[in-house]
C-alpha cells in the first residue's frame, strides 16, 4: 500500500476544514461533551476521505493491511470542542512520520505501526501542536516493555496512545507520550499482558478509566487508565462491529478506542467508550440499564424547541399497544376533514383469541367516539381492527410517513404478535404528537387529547413514582402552599398510552405522549408543551421491564416539573374582579370591561361599553368599595336625581376621557414596576355625563376590582 500524493492530497484538504482553536484542545479520549460520532470497519483510503469531508474527523485509527477494506475508523465532527487542525496519514515510514510532524508543526495523538509485504509502515494521526494547543511530547516505535517504562519515567511521560506486536516471540511497544505536569498531569497506570479479571480490578482499585486498549494475540490485554474524575465509561472485547457499536448507543456513548482482532479465524472487536450523552440522558439512561436486562430508550422534546433528552431516539422498537396512537390519529384527521364524525356508529367485531382478536361475534354498535376511547382508555385490541380494518393498514402506514414517522410500520393487528413485528421510534411518536399540538387536527386537537389517558396519578402506568408524586415531591421542596400545587396540577395537561407485549418469552413494555406544564411568565399562567416517551425492549423479566419504562418515563420530566414550579415561586396573581352593575343610560347600560395584565409592570386597559356617545366621562379609581370618608359604599344617587344609578368606588382619584360615537372609552394604564404593590388592590368605575337621561344627567358602570399581581 502506498501514501500517494492524491491520498495525501485528499487527507490535506480535509484538514483545511478543521478550526484552529484559541483555546487548549480537550483530549479527545477524555472530552465527554455530546456530539455526533461515527464507527467503520473495512474502508479503503477513499471511503475514508469522502467520510472526512463530510466534516468528520478521526479520533482512533486501526490499520489491517491483510483486509482488502484495510481501515478502521471511530469518527467525530470536526465542531465544537472537537474542532482541530489535524491530519492523516497511511503507509509512511517512520522517518515520513517525523518530517510530517515536522512540517505540520503537529504532535501525534494515534500511531500505527504494521507490515506491509515485509515493510514496516506507519498510519498515524496528528493535530496541530502550536499556541496554546502545545504540549511537551514524544513517540517510541519498537520499545520492549521495561525500556518504554523507564523512557516515561525519566521524561515525566505519560502515555496516551500504546500499540503492541510480537516479533519474533519478543513483543513490542510503539507509544504517544505527552509530559505529565501542569495541566497535563493526570494520575495513571500502564499494564501489559493482563486478563480481564485484572484489567477490571485495576480499573476498582485505581478508580480509573480505560484510555487505551490492545487485545494480545493470548487473549490478555496491554492497557492505559488514568483516573476517572468522574468520567462514565464501558469497555467491551469479543465482539462484532454491530454488537460493539449498538452497545455505544444503548450506552449514550463514543468509542474513544477500537481495536480489531482474530480469534479462530473470526473477526472481533474490543473498544473503550465514553459517555457522550447530555446530564439528563445519561441519568435516565443509567437507571433504566439498572432495572432491566432489555434494550431501553427514552426521549423528551419541548414542543417547537429543542430535544431534552435522546437515548436510542431513533431505534425502532416494538411498540406493542402505544402504536395505536397512530390509529387514533388517523381517525381523528379524518374528523377534522369531515370526513367522520365521532357521533358515526361502527359495528364492531368483539370476538378474541387470547389478545389477538379475530373479528367474529358477537357484535356490538358503538358510536367512533367510544371506540376510540375504548382503543386509547382501555386499550382495546378489537376497537383497535375495527379502526383497521376501516382505512388498511396501507393507509395507516401511508398517514405515518406523511406525519415524518419514518420508522414506523404496522405490520399486524395489534394484540396478535406477528410474525413480522410492529415498529415504532420514540422520535416518531414525537413527531405525531408535536404535530397535532401544532395544528394537525385543527379544533379536534382537544378531543384527540380527552379520547386518551389524562389522569397526573396515572402516569407512568408503572413504577411506585407518578407524575401527580413527582409534583408535589418538587413543589415541597420549594415550598409551595398547598392551593398553589392544586393550581399547578389544574393547569397540567397530559394525554398519553402505553404498551405491553410478551413475544416468544421476551418483554416488551412502552409508554408515551403528550406533556403540557403550567410556567408563570409576567404574572400569567402559560406552557411549556413537551413530547415524551420510554420503552424497553427484549428483556426477558417482564417486572424489571415495566420499572425500566417507569422509572424512565417519570425521571425525564423531573427537571422540567421544577423549572416550571420554580416559575410559581413568590407569585401572587393578578385580576379583575366585576361587582356591582351600571344604570340605564342612553346608549344602554354602561359596562365596564378590562383586557390586559393586571402585573406590575404590565399593561392593562379598561374599558366603557354602552356609554353616551361622544360625551365627556370620568373614570373613578379609589382605594375603598366600602366606605368614602364618611358615607358607606354603594351610595345610591336616586336622591340626587339619578335612580338605579349608585358610587360603588371611592373617588380618589379622577380620570378624564370621552366616549366615542359608539358610546366607547378606553384608558390603557402600565402597573408601576414596584414590588411593594404586589398584592395591593383598587377599585373603579366610569361615571357618564348623559344630559336628559335623569334629572342629574349622570349614569354609572358597573365597578372593577383590581388587585396587582407579581413575583418576589
Amino acid at each position: 500500500m502506498s501514501n500517494s500524493p492524491s491520498r495525501r492530497l485528499l487527507a490535506a484538504s480535509s484538514a483545511l476544514l478543521a478550526l484552529a482553536l484559541s483555546i487548549p484542545a480537550q483530549d479527545d479520549r477524555e472530552n465527554s461533551a455530546p456530539t455526533g460520532h461515527a464507527l467503520y470497519a473495512g474502508l479503503d483510503a477513499q471511503q475514508v476521505g469522502n467520510l472526512l469531508n463530510n466534516g468528520y474527523r478521526i479520533v482512533d485509527l486501526e490499520v489491517d493491511p491483510a483486509q482488502a477494506g484495510p481501515f478502521t475508523v471511530s469518527l467525530v465532527p470536526n465542531s465544537g470542542s472537537f474542532a482541530r487542525t489535524w491530519w492523516w496519514y497511511y503507509g509512511l515510514t517512520l522517518q515520513q512520520v517525523g518530517s510530517y510532524v515536522s512540517s505540520n508543526q503537529a504532535r501525534l495523538t494515534d500511531l500505527e505501526r504494521y507490515e506491509v509485504n515485509g515493510q514496516t509502515r506507519f498510519a498515524c494521526v496528528m493535530e496541530s501542536n502550536t499556541g496554546a494547543n502545545a504540549k511537551a511530547w514524544w513517540y517510541q516505535t519498537g520499545i520492549t516493555w521495561n525500556a518504554l517504562l523507564d523512557f516515561c519515567s525519566s521524561h515525566q511521560a505519560r502515555i496516551v496512545d500504546l500499540d503492541t506486536e510480537l516479533v519474533n516471540g519478543v513483543r513490542y511497544y510503539t507509544a504517544v507520550m505527552v509530559r505529565n505536569t501542569g495541566e497535563d498531569q493526570r494520575a495513571w497506570w500502564v499494564y501489559s499482558n493482563i486478563g480481564a479479571a485484572a484489567v477490571a480490578n485495576a480499573l476498582t482499585a485505581n478508580n480509573a478509566y480505560l484510555r487505551d486498549l490492545e487485545v494480545l494475540e493470548n487473549g490478555n490485554f496491554a492497557v492505559v487508565m488514568q483516573a476517572r474524575q468522574g468520567k462514565a465509561f464501558w469497555w467491551y472485547y469479543g465482539q462484532t462491529l454491530s454488537e460493539i457499536w449498538f452497545k455505544a448507543r444503548q450506552n449514550g456513548a463514543r468509542l474513544i478506542d477500537i481495536e480489531r482482532y482474530e480469534v479462530n479465524g473470526v473477526t472481533r472487536y474490543a473498544g473503550i467508550m465514553l459517555n457522550s450523552a447530555n446530564a439528563l440522558t445519561a441519568r435516565v439512561g443509567e437507571l433504566m440499564r439498572d432495572a432491566t436486562d432489555g434494550v431501553v430508550g427514552v426521549y423528551l422534546k419541548q414542543v417547537g424547541g429543542g430535544v431534552r433528552a435522546s437515548l436510542l431516539g431513533d431505534w425502532s422498537f416494538e411498540p406493542a399497544s402505544m402504536l395505536k396512537t397512530l390509529h387514533h390519529v388517523h381517525a381523528m384527521r379524518r374528523v377534522s376533514q369531515g370526513q367522520l364524525s365521532l357521533d358515526a356508529v361502527w359495528n364492531v367485531a368483539t370476538s378474541t383469541n387470547g389478545s389477538c382478536p379475530t373479528g367474529g361475534a358477537p357484535f356490538v354498535n358503538e358510536t367512533v367516539r367510544d371506540v376510540l376511547r375504548q382503543m386509547m382508555e382501555n386499550s382495546s385490541n378489537t376497537r383497535t381492527m375495527r379502526v383497521t380494518n376501516q382505512y388498511g393498514m396501507a393507509a395507516l402506514n401511508q398517514t405515518a410517513q406523511a406525519l415524518g414517522m419514518t420508522g414506523t410500520a404496522l405490520n399486524h393487528h395489534i394484540g396478535c404478535g406477528g410474525p413480522v413485528a410492529n415498529e415504532l421510534t420514540l422520535v416518531d411518536l414525537g413527531r405525531l404528537h408535536e404535530e397535532v399540538a401544532q395544528g394537525y387536527l385543527g379544533v379536534q386537537r382537544q378531543n384527540f387529547y380527552d379520547l386518551m389517558l389524562n389522569s397526573l396519578g396515572g402516569y407512568p402506568a408503572s413504577g411506585t413514582l407518578k407524575l401527580d408524586d413527582l409534583i408535589d415531591a418538587e413543589a415541597a421542596a420549594l415550598n409551595l402552599p398547598a392551593g398553589m400545587v392544586a393550581t399547578f396540577k389544574a393547569n397540567c395537561e397530559l394525554a398519553y398510552k402505553g404498551g405491553s407485549y410478551t413475544v416468544d418469552g421476551k418483554q416488551y413494555r412502552s409508554i408515551g405522549g403528550y406533556v403540557s406544564l403550567p410556567v408563570v411568565v409576567l404574572g400569567q399562567v402559560s406552557s411549556r408543551n413537551f413530547v415524551t416517551g420510554a420503552f424497553a425492549h427484549g428483556a426477558s423479566d417482564g417486572g424489571q421491564a415495566s420499572a425500566a419504562v417507569g422509572v424512565g418515563a417519570i425521571e425525564v420530566l423531573r427537571d422540567e416539573v421544577r423549572a416550571a414550579l420554580q416559575t410559581w415561586v413568590g407569585v401572587t396573581f393578578g385580576s379583575f374582579t366585576s361587582f356591582g352593575s351600571g344604570c340605564q343610560g342612553s346608549g344602554g347600560v354602561p359596562v365596564q370591561s378590562t383586557v390586559g395584565n393586571p402585573t406590575i409592570g404590565q399593561l392593562a386597559t379598561y374599558r366603557l361599553f354602552h356609554g353616551p356617545a361622544a360625551r365627556p366621562v370620568t373614570m373613578f379609581v379609589g382605594a375603598s368599595k366600602t366606605q368614602w370618608n364618611a358615607l358607606a359604599l354603594p351610595l345610591s344617587l336616586a336622591a340626587f336625581g339619578a335612580p338605579g344609578c349608585s358610587l360603588r368606588v371611592s373617588p380618589d382619584v379622577s380620570l378624564g376621557l370621552a366616549t366615542n360615537g359608539a358610546g366607547q372609552a378606553t384608558l390603557p394604564l402600565v402597573f408601576p414596576n414596584q414590588p411593594a404593590l404586589i398584592g395591593a388592590s383598587f377599585h373603579s368605575q366610569f361615571l357618564c355625563l348623559d344630559p336628559g337621561v335623569n334629572q342629574l344627567g349622570l349614569t354609572t358602570s358597573d365597578g372593577v376590582t383590581t388587585l396587582l399581581g407579581g413575583a418576589q
